[in-house]
């Protein structure tokens, strides 16, 4: 069963990539949070130790042109907060049970099922971005921005990420 509840924070994303009263991330970091054995405040060094990726899209609000955004790969960073995935069939169980809430600085959020972000489970690499063609973030969108490849609407990118929560259910 899907449940969807309505998270209003008198704040939102508009279609530019820019917030309609969004407040800009005080540093270059963000807490993972929840049910990780490690829970902690992640910073911009840190992620950048860790495996890199590189997508390439279309731009969602200009069709014709395509970016390329650069950062770890989500599952990468949950793994950097001590979580285990077990590719083994008692391991999936757990995976497909498990939910991830990705939240900006404006209170917008999105959830992913960690068997989305999931490398035994799925081909899609969900990105934590810092990187738009070559160039860091800009402020409207970063410093860390979630990118989804394939999604249509980009619902999922979150823009200003600030905090990641992991959720056994």
């Amino acid at each position: 069963m899907l449940c969807l509840q309505s998270i209003n924070s008198g704040r939102s994303q508009d279609k530019t990539g820019g917030g309609v009263g969004a407040i800009a991330q005080a540093d270059d970091s963000l807490d993972l949070r929840g049910d990780v054995p490690n829970p902690r405040r992640v910073d911009a060094p840190e992620l950048r130790k860790l495996p890199r990726a590189e997508t390439r899209t279309t731009d969602p609000h200009d069709p014709g042109k395509e970016i390329v955004y650069s950062g770890t790969p989500l599952v990468e960073v949950l793994k950097a907060g001590g979580l285990l995935i077990d590719p083994g069939m008692a391991g999936i169980r757990e995976t497909v049970r498990m939910t991830v809430l990705v939240e900006a600085s404006d209170g917008y959020r999105a959830a992913f099922s960690l068997a989305e972000l999931d490398p035994e489970l799925t081909d899609r690499v969900v990105l934590l971005a810092d990187a738009k063609d070559g160039q860091p973030l800009p402020p409207r969108e970063g410093p860390f921005r979630i990118i989804v490849p394939g999604e249509k609407p980009p619902a999922r990118w979150v823009r200003q990420v600030k905090a990641v929560t992991v959720r056994k259910n």
